[in-house]
């Protein structure tokens, strides 16, 4: 007996329950989150394209850049830079002055090659960026006291 009136009031509470509506829960508004920045195909391009030029250095592009790292300031190497129809890779990026250091080489002599660093030049410039260019003789000549000089003649650019 005292079993099924002990099932009998389960059975009871169960139905109830059964009954019940289940409970409303409010939803929990979404935390806005800012959106990352999707890099567009040509940016990834650039991404990985400037990874592989910065393992492939020049040994002028490395002491240039052992002179630029001992300023503590900071310096990209082999940085990307596009918008949606070109991409071009600075040897070395200086944002705190918006300078783009060119290292140029032989064959940066040629007419063709110079016609195309004008029009990266150009673009860069239409950016808002400084561009210096220096032969790879000059990079290594050039002394760390002359490389601040040089850099003291551009504008410092406001962080954001």
């Amino acid at each position: 007996m005292l079993n099924s009136k002990f099932s009998k009031k389960i059975r009871e509470q169960l139905n109830k329950l059964k009954q019940k509506e289940p409970p409303k829960y409010h939803k929990r508004k979404k935390k806005s989150v800012p959106k990352r920045n999707k890099l567009t195909p040509i940016e990834k391009t650039g991404k990985r394209f400037a990874h592989k030029l910065a393992h492939r250095s020049t040994p002028f592009e490395r002491r240039f850049k052992i002179k630029l790292l001992a300023f503590n300031f900071n310096t990209c190497f082999q940085k990307p830079f596009s918008d949606k129809k070109t991409l071009y890779i600075a040897d070395f990026y200086i944002p705190l002055f918006a300078v783009i250091i060119e290292l140029d080489g032989g064959y940066h002599y040629t007419p063709e090659q110079q016609e195309y660093d004008a029009k990266r030049d150009k673009w860069f410039n239409g950016k808002g960026y400084n561009v210096w260019r220096l032969s790879n003789d000059d990079a290594d000549k050039i002394s760390p006291n002359e490389i601040l000089r040089k850099l003291g003649t551009y504008k410092r650019v406001q962080l954001k």
